[in-house]
């Protein structure tokens, strides 16, 4: 080996090159002869002390390691002169077998960068995984703290007046059937349908209670998430069947879901939204209840006959 370096090139069409068959011709002997002494040939003068040159060629040594006559060699290689060979040097050989690989040095660069940032990124998402995981004592600590919040502070009347009220520590006497649309003067949010709540509306001004959605970057539901009031009263308006109690319900298991999510799906650019989507695919209260576990309401049936998702992951 010279200078640390224990390869050589072979370049694609040698073994179809004319001169090859020219020396074939010379020297009498057959193709497949002429390439095996030159492979040999290349063989040395990559491991000779003067890298491109024949120093230390034997032709019997040669024929000894192809099993060929030593005339052969001889022959074979003093046909080679002027086409291959220039006396003991290879000809060409400094432009066809460089020193190291071209580029050799920027790709392993570029290679040892893109693990880096492969490393980095594996060990963030691990690290967000990790802090969106809860345990089940901070579940029951977060569990304890809405229920002394809502007996504190119960939800107040929606619409004023002519609202709805919405004491939700107090179940209703009896069932009674959904109440009639209230007038636009009576709605306890904005009746302009422009505004962005009515069909072919392009989109919905943000409600009391959160800033203006971000419409470039996404962000998770903050940790202390609870309902603002006008979207509980939007709620109330969309879903004539349910309660202002069944509206609470339904903001604890929309908080509960989004903040028990990890990674991109998590992530929305507009929870009001996003609240919106999930109201809409719940199903209405019958006669005053929610279906019992053991008895699928309209969503569920409709989710079973494949007409909707079965999914508030949207």
């Amino acid at each position: 080996m010279s200078g640390g370096i224990d390869w050589f090139r072979w370049h694609h069409g040698s073994v179809t090159d004319p001169k090859f068959r020219v020396i074939a011709r010379r020297c009498g002997h057959s193709l497949a002869t002429v390439i095996a002494v030159w492979a040999a040939m290349l063989e040395c003068a990559s491991a000779s002390s003067e890298r491109g040159t024949l120093v230390g060629w034997d032709d019997e040594d040669a024929a000894a390691g192809l099993d060929m006559d030593a005339q052969a060699v001889s022959a074979i290689r003093e046909a080679m002169q002027g086409k291959t060979l220039d006396g003991l040097s290879v000809t060409g050989w400094g432009r066809r077998q460089p020193k190291r690989e071209d580029g050799s040095a920027a790709r392993a660069k570029d290679w040892r960068e893109r693990k880096a940032l492969e490393k980095a990124a594996s060990s963030e998402e691990r690290t967000q995984t990790n802090a969106n995981e809860r345990t089940p004592n901070e579940e029951r600590t977060q569990t304890n703290a809405r229920e002394e919040e809502r007996r504190v502070n119960p939800l107040p009347s929606v619409g004023g007046a002519g609202g709805v009220q919405a004491d939700l520590l107090t179940e209703p006497p009896d069932a009674s059937p959904p109440a009639p649309p209230l007038d636009e003067d009576e709605l306890p949010f904005a009746a302009d349908h422009s505004a962005g709540y009515g069909p072919g509306a392009e989109a919905a001004p943000p409600l009391q209670g959160m800033d203006p959605p971000r419409r470039t970057r996404g962000a998770r539901l903050p940790a202390d998430w609870a309902l603002p009031k006008p979207w509980g009263e939007w709620a109330l308006a969309e879903q004539p069947t349910w309660t202002p109690e069944h509206v609470r319900w339904v903001a604890d298991n929309f908080r509960d879901y989004w903040l028990g999510r990890a990674g991109k799906d998590a992530v929305k650019v507009d929870w009001q939204a996003t609240w919106r989507t999930w109201v809409r695919k719940e199903a209405p209260l019958i006669n005053g209840a929610r279906a019992s576990p053991g008895r699928p309401g309209r969503r569920s049936l409709l989710t079973e006959m494949g007409l909707i998702g079965g999914s508030h992951g949207q």
